[in-house]
């Protein structure tokens, strides 16, 4: 048998072994998404990455009342209820490729700080997450962490801008 014959087989073997040590990294318990359960999305590793996109996501709210909403493929801004104004596609899309995946570092639990809203987010399938914050600190469900990203993802969602008139 030739030297290419066995190069195939090798490189054959090769490729599955990377594909099952993959699925067994995939399937271990902190990269699992809980779909049925309380949390869609893994919570913050203690120094890692948050995805704040498990799937698509379908609508956007801050504490001032701005919410940004997906309908009919197009992304459209309303602030406290008011008119709808239709937002540039193409600039929330970039708004999600820079922001699904957050930079994170845990914080130990703080006594007695009161959270707010920070950031509600919906998902086309799955429960919607309402990240917490109080002061440089975000909660979500119980685990508390600080993100620069996510920092600039709240800032940056506000400065989205509408689209323009068609030439």
């Amino acid at each position: 048998m030739s030297k290419s014959y066995w190069f195939r087989v090798a490189m054959m073997i090769l490729s599955f072994v990377a594909v099952v040590v993959t699925i067994r990294y995939l399937r271990s318990p902190e990269n699992i998404l809980v779909a049925g359960g309380k949390s869609f999305a893994p919570l913050p590793s203690a120094t890692g990455t948050y995805n704040l996109c498990p799937t698509r996501i379908s609508w956007i709210e801050t504490p001032e009342g701005l919410r940004i909403e997906e309908t009919q493929t197009k992304w459209s801004r309303t602030l406290n209820g008011a008119e709808r104004v239709e937002l540039d596609s193409i600039a929330v899309e970039k708004w999600l490729s820079n922001f699904c995946s957050l930079l994170t570092r845990e914080v130990p639990h703080q006594e007695g700080g009161t959270f707010t809203s920070a950031l509600k987010v919906g998902y086309v399938s799955g429960e919607p997450q309402t990240l917490n914050k109080s002061g440089s600190v975000f909660e979500l469900q119980g685990h508390n962490f600080s993100s620069v990203d996510l920092e600039n993802a709240i800032g940056a969602v506000k400065q989205i801008p509408i689209a323009s008139e068609p030439h």
